[in-house]
């Protein structure tokens, strides 16, 4: 989640570095963008509305993701509190039979 989290955290900042720099520029003046891979020739005033529209699309959906990771968190807490014990408890008889079988199998050959 982290790894996810600053990666979209940098894109947010680096759209923002170019909506910034693109600021004080004149309205009609030539700007490229790659779209598909292709570079694709506008005009700065389309350039600053697709800019917003991508760094709002990319809040969103941070926002989404955060709530729902929430609620699987929640999830997990409350499934964890239910049968905490249990889960506990058969990790400790599988550790405890692993020792007995160390233990069988530790004789020597002659």
């Amino acid at each position: 989640m982290n790894i996810s989290k600053n990666i979209n955290n940098n894109n947010i900042f680096i759209y923002s570095l170019v909506e910034s720099t693109i600021k004080n520029l004149s309205e009609n003046r030539r700007c490229f963008r790659k779209v598909g891979g292709v570079l694709v020739e506008k005009d700065l005033a389309s350039i600053k509305k697709d800019l917003s529209v991508e760094i709002s699309n990319i809040k969103a959906t941070l926002d989404v993701v955060y709530k729902s990771m929430k609620q699987q968190e929640e999830i997990l807490a409350k499934f964890e509190k239910t049968y905490g014990d249990v889960l506990r408890g058969s990790i400790k008889k599988e550790e405890k039979k692993e020792k007995v079988e160390n233990k069988e199998s530790g004789g020597v050959l002659v």
